[in-house]
Parts: C-alpha cells; sequence; structure tokens
C-alpha cells in the first residue's frame, strides 16, 4: 500500500471502498467470536443430511428463507459459512446441512465434529452472524393472500427454505394447496424428519420426492419424468405405506409437475389459476426451472398466471 502510494498517490481513493469493507467483515467476525452459542442437539438424518439446533437468540427475528453465518471455532477460527435456517424462535435456531465427500472439507470436518460429540457433555461452541437474506417471498402477505396454489421445486438442502415457509404459510392458510418437489441424491429422503408431519393424506401438503442416485436393481436409471419411472419407484418403505408417496428416480422437469399440480385445477375454473413457485437449488438446476416455468406460463396464459421466487445456491 505504501508501495502504491509512493507512485500514484491517487490510487488510494480506489484502494479506501474494498479495504473499508474488509475492515467491517473483520470487525463482525472479532464481535461473533465474542459471542459464543453452543449446539444444543443433533440429529443424524438417515438420508445423510445432519440437523443442528444451536441455543441462541440470534435469530429471533429471522424469517424464512434468511439464513445465518455458521462458524465452528474447534474446525477453523476464521471460516464462516451460510446455512439456511429450518426453524427459529427467541431460544433456538435449526439448520440442515449436507457434508461434502471430500475429506478436509469445511462441512466434513463439522460433520466429524458432531460425531463425536457425547450426549451429556458441552455441546461444540458455535459463533453465528446474520440473520442474513430476504424472505422468502411466498410468505409476503400479497402474494400469500391471492395464491390459489404454492409449489416448492428444490434441490438438496434447498429443502431447508422450504421447510421454514412451509410453517409460516399453513399458519396462516392451513387450507392452501401446497405442493412440495424435493430432488436429491439421497435414497432416504422420506425419513427426514422435517418432512414427517406432511406425508400424511390428512394434510394440504403433497409430496413428491426424487432421487438422483441410480437405484441398486435398475438395469438402466432413467431420468427423464413421466410414466417411465415407475421401473424405478420405490413404496416398500414402511414410513411411505398408506401416505401415497413415493420415491422416484430422476430429475422432473418443472414445466412437467405443473402441469400435473395445476391443470386439473384450472379445467374446473373460470378464472385464472394464480400459483406461486419457490425454487431453490444449484445454478444450472435453477437455469433449468426458470425456463421451464416461463415456457410453461405462455403455453397456458389464458388460464394459469405463474409467480416465481428463485434462490440458487450461487451466493
Amino acid at each position: 500500500l505504501l508501495g502504491a502510494y509512493i507512485h500514484a498517490s491517487s490510487c488510494i481513493y480506489f484502494l479506501l471502498p474494498g479495504l473499508l469493507l474488509y475492515s467491517i467483515d473483520g470487525c463482525t467476525r472479532l464481535r461473533s467470536s465474542l459471542q459464543k452459542d453452543r449446539v444444543l442437539s443433533v440429529i443424524i438424518e438417515e438420508s445423510g443430511y445432519i440437523t443442528v439446533t444451536v441455543s441462541t437468540s440470534k435469530a429471533a427475528s429471522a424469517k424464512p428463507g434468511q439464513f445465518m453465518r455458521v462458524n465452528f471455532p474447534a474446525v477453523s477460527r476464521v471460516e464462516f459459512h451460510p446455512w439456511t435456517l429450518v426453524r427459529s424462535d427467541a431460544q433456538e435456531a435449526t439448520f440442515m446441512f449436507a457434508p461434502n465427500a471430500k475429506t478436509n472439507e469445511w462441512s466434513t470436518r463439522v460433520a466429524e465434529l458432531l460425531y463425536s460429540w457425547k450426549k451429556g457433555n458441552a455441546g461444540p461452541s458455535v459463533h453465528l452472524q446474520g440473520p442474513f437474506g430476504k424472505e422468502t417471498a411466498l410468505c409476503s402477505p400479497d402474494v400469500l393472500n391471492s395464491s390459489d396454489m404454492m409449489l416448492f421445486y428444490v434441490a438438496g438442502t434447498g429443502v431447508a427454505a422450504s421447510v421454514a415457509a412451509l410453517r409460516h404459510i399453513l399458519a396462516s392458510r392451513p387450507d392452501l394447496r401446497v405442493r412440495v418437489c424435493w430432488v436429491s441424491r439421497t435414497e432416504e429422503m422420506a425419513r427426514l424428519s422435517h418432512l414427517r408431519e406432511w406425508l400424511s393424506n390428512t394434510t394440504a401438503v403433497s409430496v413428491e420426492l426424487y432421487s438422483t442416485r441410480p437405484p441398486a436393481d435398475a438395469h438402466e436409471f432413467i431420468t427423464a419424468d413421466g410414466d417411465a419411472l415407475a421401473c424405478a419407484d420405490k413404496a416398500e418403505d414402511p414410513l411411505l405405506l398408506g401416505t401415497g408417496v413415493t420415491t422416484r428416480h430422476g430429475r422432473p422437469k418443472l414445466g412437467d409437475v405443473l402441469q400435473r399440480a395445476v391443470l386439473p385445477m384450472a379445467e374446473t375454473r373460470e378464472e385464472a389459476v394464480r400459483v406461486a413457485v419457490f425454487v431453490c437449488g444449484p445454478l444450472q438446476f435453477t437455469k433449468d426451472a426458470v425456463r421451464e416455468a416461463s415456457l410453461f406460463g405462455r403455453s397456458h396464459a389464458t388460464c394459469v398466471t405463474v409467480q416465481l421466487d428463485t434462490e440458487s445456491f450461487a451466493l
């Protein structure tokens, strides 16, 4: 910096904004490191995901769809990573994450720390920043009160934001028709603790589960949507029996999901069906969904109105 100032004194003005932001970030991290919270409970989901509940009051004002930056000092003193809130109140904050397959990756080391924690001992310390981000648009009063149906089309840990939004939506409009379409690499999706309450046929929520992991007993991995997926359906799980929920293999197109969910309702109404769609997942998954939603909206403009809210993993 000194050399740059000596050779071109005016360049310091271009460096100041970046230095200011870097200083603010450093001060924020230092403040967070002095306010330690602790892990209250851990659920090792059969699906491979890990649910972590932290004892904290920092998420008391959090809204559905927001995230917090999380740091485990025992893993790294400087690394903070964004975790979406699954549930929060004045005393606790619950997150869900998927460990990375790479041995030295941060989430893998966090998972190892949580695996080794023995109940009865003090939970691992955690530093939290936030909450940050926008509220899921589907939870806003305007969208919530004007929609005839809501659809959550999510991949991987994108289901975390959907769970938080679902609780808020159903608390306000318990009879609203809601469909959740979750795509993941795991086989045991129906055993995720956060989805259990909505797997029953008696709820207003319809759940569709799609695993992108090739089935062990399948001769050919089918990625297209439709009737061809029936050979790869998994309905023998006792948890699924009587619920009408099956785990299919492949990734469905959003346009096909909309057609199955929305058009039957549109056929019985004179006015257009207003459907709000939330998409959360990897960048390409989100781009494909936006294109599919646009095509569906144009093709059925006379009977369906689609309002789209997207959230990509690419921060």
